[in-house]
């Protein structure tokens, strides 16, 4: 087991991985840069809401799309499909190892923020912005496995992201990605209802992920 964590972690960690920490450090700058470059006045938790609410899910879209990456390279896939370990825990050794990455950089840049620019509430900033992040994320993850290719659930994601920008919540309507920035039809959604249905949909995003990963390790027999 601690070996095949290694090497997970040395698996997750790819260029691609680097750059989704480079934009969530990114994020983080900008929120501790709003008032002193005089964008706004005061920082307020509505203003880190947005930023993270919009700019998160691409951190999480890049980060997930590698969690799968290396399975899907043939030679790799049959390597590891020859240990003594079923294919489906393969994998989720590798999701919980990504998560838990994502998450401790999340929870990392809501502390700087809390104590360097403006009070959170931390139950309501991860209500409004992880949870979509994570939709996204495993959404993307489904659609490289199902791709099998890491590029087809990096496209796939950004195309949501994408439409649900420009559509304001046109397509998906209660189900917008950033419901709570901006509401859908102008008016306050039902921000913990919209969440809630989200929170479902990545469960069954997540179940989905591991069921087209067993197909793909039956297929290459």
């Amino acid at each position: 087991m601690p070996q095949r964590i290694r090497i997970h972690l040395k698996i997750v960690c790819t260029g691609i991985s680097y750059g989704a920490l480079l934009f969530a450090l990114l994020l983080l700058t900008a929120a501790c840069l709003l008032k002193p470059l005089g964008i706004v006045e005061a920082v307020t938790p509505s203003h880190i809401l947005a930023i993270y609410e919009i700019g998160f899910p691409l951190v999480a879209v890049f980060w997930f799309s590698q969690l799968a990456a290396e399975e899907l390279e043939e030679g790799v896939l049959k390597w590891l499909f020859s240990l003594p370990v079923r294919g489906w825990r393969l994998l989720a050794e590798k999701w919980a190892i990504g998560l838990l990455l994502l998450l401790a950089v999340y929870y990392v840049s809501l502390a700087a923020i809390d104590l360097a620019v403006v009070g959170l509430d931390w139950r309501t900033v991860t209500l409004q912005t992880l949870v979509p992040s994570l939709w996204l994320g495993h959404l993307t993850l489904l659609a490289a496995l199902i791709g099998r290719k890491d590029a087809v659930g990096i496209a796939a994601g950004l195309f949501y992201w994408a439409t649900e920008s420009l559509s304001r919540g046109m397509v998906t309507q209660k189900l917008y990605l950033f419901m709570a920035t901006f509401p859908y039809g102008g008016a306050e959604g039902d921000v913990v209802w919209n969440r809630s249905l989200l929170i479902l949909m990545t469960i069954a995003v997540c179940a989905a992920s591991f069921a087209v990963f067993r197909y793909k390790r039956h297929f290459m027999k």
